[in-house]
């Protein structure tokens, strides 16, 4: 009778096996998500939104409007609100360099500045980061 009421007291213990099954289909998962995001090409859209992105997070540069010294976070914000603008009109991650991310409306341009004082336009910037971001999300060669 002592060990009928022993074996009754004690709590169930799950079997670690269910855990482990669990946690690889879970990792199994993820692991497919990813694969499937690098493997889809980026739409204009994403492409726009990662330069935005890309912008807003360099905190190592300088973005020069019209003499004055932004941040990365004030000049994404800036281009935000002039691609607001433009609505519909800039369809492409290249309209938006050349119409959006390149000039003031009365054409003067914006310029990037590196840590070591180099000066390079923004449009040479941002095509150099769309290259880099299309590269990294193309599909990889397969050889034959």
């Amino acid at each position: 009778m002592g060990l009928s009421s022993d074996v009754s007291s004690q709590p169930r213990r799950r079997k670690p096996a269910i855990a482990v099954v669990f946690a690889a289909f879970v990792l199994c998962a993820q692991l497919t998500a990813v694969a499937s995001v690098h493997a889809a090409p980026m739409t204009e859209r994403q492409k726009i939104d990662a330069l935005l992105d890309d912008v807003e997070s360099r905190n190592d540069l300088k973005f020069i409007r019209l003499g004055s010294v932004h941040s990365g976070g004030e000049a994404a914000q800036m281009l935000r609100i002039k691609l607001r603008f433009a609505g519909s009109r800039v369809k492409t991650a290249n309209e938006f360099i050349e119409y959006i991310a390149s000039a003031t409306a009365s054409g003067h341009p914006y310029l990037v500045v590196y840590p070591d004082g180099r000066q390079v336009s923004s449009a040479i910037f941002l095509r150099a980061e769309l290259k880099r971001l299309t590269q990294a999300s193309a599909p990889p060669k397969t050889s034959r």
